[in-house]
């Protein structure tokens, strides 16, 4: 797991990790194998939470987008891409847990439906071999290698080309934890191994199907904060207002007959909302602004002395 700042959400899953990894450290019992079968179906539950959530927010981007394209173009199209390699690594991963019971030997029944495995159904649950040979191989060359690059490169994404420079530390560190892809530690020797041994290497298959499920569940995490992040983007720097109105602007006060009349007619928008500060200046100078470094603006008043022109703010 990353050291950043987690949600309640990577919190929970954490702790489960933690008890999973603790357990298969052990020779355990079929009644914690069977444990497993039961908790891979609650994280299937929550992946298909997460999944329902992002495909919500992908449906109101093309809502916005069918609306505005021109505004909404370029942040529905990252988000698109986001959700192509999620989809990518969570069909890639559910892939090998279908390779990896083919292996076994496992009735097909238990992966009839390839984006549902009925764990319950699996009788070499304590099975090593075949997470070994699937994820690992004998030069750590398999699936194991892929998933983790899948992972690395997604998270590179969302840091370096979906973020921008606003985005919060709390948010990157999120995302970080989520698609952390640390090694892990010998639990005897204390000694540094590769994550993909630390993940798939001596560990009982009901272990490794749901190991698998939580990368799924953190990919769906992270591709949910760069969701979120993007759509809020989209009225970024936007003017806000609640009321329209018809204004007419003429170009005159009054009308002599047989002049000429001309006048602007268009919609007025406004927030009823807001309260405007009005700045009056005490001299002849107008009022100018500044952008500060955090975005904000100052209004000042730009004024000419004998050595320079000069701001002074207020």
């Amino acid at each position: 797991m990353g050291h950043g700042k987690e949600t309640p959400r990577q919190k929970m899953i954490g702790m489960m990790y933690l008890v999973l990894m603790a357990m298969l450290a052990l020779n355990v019992s079929n009644e914690v194998l069977n444990a497993f079968a039961v908790l891979d179906s609650g994280l299937n539950s929550t992946k298909v939470t997460l999944e329902q959530t992002n495909e919500q927010v992908l449906s109101n981007f093309e809502l916005e987008n069918s609306v505005n394209p021109g505004k909404v173009g370029p942040w529905f199209e990252k988000a698109r891409s986001v959700q192509e390699q999620a989809d990518s690594i969570v069909e890639f991963i559910q892939n090998k847990k279908i390779d990896i019971l083919k292996i076994a030997k496992e009735d097909p029944e238990i992966y009839k439906d390839p984006h549902h495995i009925h764990n319950e159904l699996i009788k070499a649950k304590d099975n090593t071999e075949a997470p070994a040979l699937v994820m690992i191989g004998d030069n750590d060359d398999k699936a194991g290698s892929k998933v983790k690059k899948m992972i690395e490169d997604l998270k590179n994404d969302i840091l370096n080309n979906i973020f921008l420079e606003d985005v919060s530390d709390k948010t990157r560190e999120s995302v970080s934890a989520s698609l952390s892809t640390e090694n892990g530690k010998d639990h005897k020797s204390g000694e540094e191994i590769p994550w993909t041994r630390a993940n798939f290497e001596h560990v009982p298959m009901a272990g490794v199907m749901s190991i698998m499920t939580g990368l799924q569940i953190n990919v769906r995490n992270a591709e949910s904060e760069a969701l979120r992040y993007l759509y809020a983007n989209i009225d970024k720097g936007s003017f806000k207002f609640n009321n329209l109105n018809a204004t007419v602007i003429p170009n005159t006060n009054y009308l002599i007959k047989g002049n000429e009349y001309a006048a602007e007619i268009f919609l007025a928008a406004s927030d009823t909302t807001a309260s405007p500060k009005i700045y009056v200046t005490e001299g002849r100078y107008p009022y100018d602004s500044i952008q500060l470094d955090d975005g904000t603006y100052r209004y000042c008043l730009l004024y000419t002395s004998d050595a320079a022109d000069d701001l002074l703010c207020v």
